[in-house]
């Protein structure tokens, strides 16, 4: 959350949100709670969390917004911003009649992106192929409301069959959507006057696709992330066991603005590269840079593993600096020496924890 003192996870077996406070010191997590999808709070039921994945804090840590995965629904939660603790406040759902028009996009919602300005939610989904903008009213508890919804193959769209992971830009102009069944990745730009009927509306711009523009190691693109500067995006993919880096058109000015440009991409297998070669990408599913921008860090479900790359802020490239195994031994402060655990099947959550 904004501010760095609490942490939320999803649990999609058991339809949970969790609650830890962090401790900015050493990064250290204390357990606050839970919310299960059918319990009780207060006078609510809660509502949303079956299947709970993707999470996103707003820029103005008043809200929390989950996908639902098996119920086809956005759960809303507002933020006690002094103890961290979320209260439930409805549950979107495919199919839900709203003044603005049918909710549609969210069967199988898998993961979610915030814009900068908190406005707008973007919610993208592997069985409508499609990626969604809901509104988001900041003044009614962090209500939503249906804007819109782009899929696979309607308006030219192409790149998100199989929608598995999407991120907004920091300068809120473009939406980049991965498409696992498409091998590839989308270009939405973001439409960010606030005057317009469009405001937050989406336009489709570009796809790049394994094979082609996109490089040769695009199969299977799930998790995407963005640099802090907004010139590099990056993009995991879980069959080819990889992970792609793109240059991003930040030039305003250019009738290519916010498109992107293969530059490289890091594998598992590999010969050599910066740091030596990778290990550990076999099943590559998500992505985080860090907020100073110096690394990447690749959830792989199949390696069971976290895998740390540092960046070169100025060209986007990767230098191989390690890898942390489920199971295995690895360098830790304190102790000198520790076991990691519970990186099993990693990949479906992005967040960081420490040894124990």
């Amino acid at each position: 959350a904004p501010g760095g003192s609490f942490v939320y996870a999803t649990g999609s077996v058991e339809g949970a949100l969790t609650t830890f406070s962090r401790d900015s010191a050493d990064g250290g997590l204390t357990y606050l709670g839970r919310l299960l999808d059918n319990g009780t709070q207060g006078f609510l039921t809660i509502d949303g969390l079956g299947g709970a994945r993707g999470l996103v804090v707003s820029p103005d840590g008043l809200n929390i917004y989950v996908a639902g995965e098996s119920e086809d629904k956005i759960a809303v939660f507002t933020r006690n911003l002094a103890t961290g603790q979320p209260t439930f406040i409805e549950a979107v759902t495919e199919g839900d009649v709203q003044s603005s028009g049918t909710v549609d996009g969210l069967d199988g919602a898998q993961d979610v992106a915030l814009s900068p300005d908190g406005q707008h939610l973007y919610v993208v989904s592997p069985v409508d192929d499609s990626v969604t903008v809901l509104q988001r009213n900041a003044s009614l508890s962090g209500t939503l409301s249906f804007r819109e919804v782009e899929k696979d193959g309607a308006g030219g769209v192409d790149g998100i069959d199989g929608a598995s992971g999407v991120r907004v830009s920091p300068d809120g102009k473009h939406v980049y959507v991965t498409g696992r069944d498409d091998n590839g990745i989308a270009v939405f730009r973001r439409e960010t006057d606030s005057g317009s009927l469009d405001f937050g509306k989406l336009t489709f711009l570009q796809s790049l696709l394994d094979g082609g523009l996109g490089g040769t190691f695009l199969a299977g693109a799930s998790g995407v992330e963005i640099s802090p500067d907004g010139a590099f995006v990056y993009v995991a993919a879980a069959t080819d066991d990889a992970v792609s880096v793109f240059g991003r058109n930040t030039t305003e000015s250019s009738p290519d603005f916010g498109k992107l440009t293969f530059l490289s991409e890091r594998h598992e297998g590999e010969a050599s590269g910066l740091g030596g070669a990778a290990t550990g990408l076999d099943g590559a599913w998500q992505t985080l840079v860090s907020p100073d921008g110096q690394h990447l860090y690749v959830a792989s479900a199949v390696s069971d593993a976290t895998v740390v790359f540092q960046r070169n802020p100025a060209t986007g490239s990767l230098k191989f600096i390690g890898v942390h195994r489920d199971e295995a031994i690895s360098a830790c402060v304190q102790p000198t020496t520790c076991i990691v655990h519970s990186l099993d099947g990693a990949g479906a959550s992005r967040g960081c924890g420490r040894c124990k």
